[in-house]
């Protein structure tokens, strides 16, 4: 039975062949190279020919060597005889085959199994060649075993080559692991250097004054010997070998391990710790005394906060952050009095202007606060204005059960009255099971401001119209017989019903009632735009 090969290694056998021919340019140097490498070389005296020359132990290539026989199907004169392909089955074979470009194996005429192909004649071609495998023979039929093969090959230290001769690979060019010694490189190639397999560090035994010890590598050299001492110190041992304790230069004022403690513990200051070292005491600072940890703090300079900061037994001495300027200077950008200059002085912890005065915004106290030449120019009026008369008073609606109403107005200027129209409104006009609602409770309090004397009047409107009320400021009359005014500044209130009457209401009907407000300065010269305040609210009882 025929065996059939596959094309890739058909194709793989063809480049090989036509490398081993003169893919390369024939070279006859004598440089330096790697034992058992080969190159071809162009022989000598014979013009366009050919050879193989192989590395020795020595270095060097040696003789161009001419192969004994052609290489079939490369039509090329190998054996530089004047023939070509001579010894081969010639450009077809003659037998018939099946199928054009179809492949099968051969015996070549160096006993290797090669390829052929069939031709569109539908016979076969000539038998071409394999590729050169390690094992002493010669698999291409160029006339050399094993010609110029060669591998990559590596160790755990790097890359190297292998080279086939006699049908045996060559030992690795690459480096070797070797062992690990103290020179900065990593000799046994584990990615460490001048350190030990099993992860610590190179040592070396030694001998030194102090008996027998080891030196560490350290960046590629073995450092001191350990039993050689060390400098002296404060520490009751004699550390270097001496004969001598605590002989350490300078002498010793303290021992190594003690601690005292250090600095102040006045005003915001804290004690630290020295400790010793080399035989003296530390500067001062945070640490441990006594299984107690302290926390140094040397202070700071003096700061206006009520505290001690410069730890001299003073706070705020010497008007700490104060002393600058404050305040604006009159007659500029239209600045008058009572705007003026001063300065920053620490006062109770904190930083206070004495003697400066800045634009404020306009408020209700007879200074001309944005020092612009007016007095309280901004507050003439609120917003109930103009509701001077009983017919003019601004209306109110107070709901029963939502709370207190609170308003805030001013009586300003000279002779102001102000009137108000509250309306008290029931929920709902229904109820069940029952034939009335409520009772109810309406009420109004005037809270004046401070110091001022003023009134207040209220009547039902289903007592008095507006056109029976006496509408003098300061008159006797109706307001009076309400029994509830206060002298000064004291605040004034007024319930409904009076005492000894009921507030009921009914189902389905209307029950809410109207009152009338008047509020009045007693003594109506005393012109103040201060506001007083008016707190109304309805309620079910």
């Amino acid at each position: 039975m025929k065996m059939r090969t596959p094309l890739f290694l058909i194709v793989l056998a063809t480049a090989l062949l036509s490398l081993s021919g003169c893919e390369e340019e024939a070279q006859t140097t004598t440089a330096a190279c790697q034992e058992f490498a080969s190159m071809t070389c162009a022989v000598p005296g014979v013009a366009g020919c050919n050879g193989i020359m192989t590395c020795g132990a020595n270095g060097a290539f040696g003789p161009c060597i001419v192969p004994e026989t052609d290489v079939c199907g490369n039509s090329i004169d190998d054996n530089c005889n004047g023939q070509v392909d001579e010894g081969c089955s010639g450009t077809s074979s003659g037998e018939d085959c099946p199928t054009p470009n179809e492949q099968d194996t051969c015996l070549t005429n160096c006993d290797s199994v090669g390829t052929r192909k069939c031709g569109a004649n539908k016979k076969w071609g000539q038998c071409i060649p394999p590729a050169e495998e390690c094992n002493g023979k010669d698999d291409n039929c160029n006339g050399v075993p094993d010609d110029g093969l060669s591998r990559q090959c590596e160790t755990t230290c790097g890359k190297g080559n292998e080279v086939c001769s006699n049908g045996i690979w060559s030992s690795c060019t690459a480096p070797q692991p070797q062992e690990e010694v103290c020179d900065g490189k990593d000799n046994d190639c584990d990615g460490k250097i001048d350190i030990l397999a099993n992860g610590t560090a190179l040592e070396v035994a030694c001998q030194g004054n102090c008996g027998l010890g080891s030196q560490q590598c350290l960046n590629g050299a073995l450092g001191a010997c350990s039993a050689n001492g060390t400098a002296e110190i404060c520490d009751g041992i004699d550390n270097d070998c001496n004969g001598a304790t605590d002989d350490a230069p300078g002498g010793c004022s303290c021992t190594a391990g003690q601690t005292q403690l250090c600095g102040s513990d006045v005003g915001e200051c804290s004690q630290g710790v020295q400790e010793c070292l080399s035989g003296q005491w530390s500067a001062c600072k945070t640490g441990m005394h006594q299984n107690k940890m302290w926390t140094f703090n040397e202070g700071l300079t003096e700061s206006c906060d009520l505290l001690d900061n410069d730890c001299d037994g003073d706070t705020d001495e010497g008007n700490p952050d104060g002393g600058s300027l404050c305040g604006t200077q009159p007659g500029l950008n239209g600045i008058t009095a009572p705007c003026s200059l001063g300065s920053t002085q620490c006062m109770g912890g904190e930083l206070v202007c004495i003697g400066g005065v800045d634009p404020e915004p306009e408020v209700c106290d007879d200074i001309d606060n944005d020092c612009d030449g007016q007095t309280d120019e901004e507050n003439t009026s609120d917003n109930y204005e103009t509701n001077n008369t009983c017919n003019t008073g601004s209306y109110e609606e107070i709901k029963q059960g939502a709370g207190k109403k609170t308003l805030s107005l001013n009586l300003y200027p000279e002779n102001d009255v102000d009137w108000l129209e509250i309306r008290a409104k029931e929920l709902a006009d229904f109820c069940l099971n029952d034939d009335s609602e409520g009772p109810y409770s309406f009420s109004i309090k005037l809270t004046p401001p401070a110091g001022l004397d003023y009134d207040l009047c209220v009547w039902p409107s289903d007592t008095y119209a507006c056109g029976d009320l006496n509408q003098e400021s300061g008159s006797a009359g109706a307001c009076e017989e309400l029994g509830i005014f206060e002298g000064g500044d004291s605040p004034e209130t007024y319930t409904y019903p009076p005492e000894g009457q009921v507030w009921d209401g009914t189902c389905g009907g209307n029950d809410d009632k109207t009152f009338y407000v008047k509020i009045i300065n007693y003594f109506a010269s005393e012109e103040d735009c201060a506001p007083y305040t008016l707190e109304i609210e309805m309620t079910e009882l």
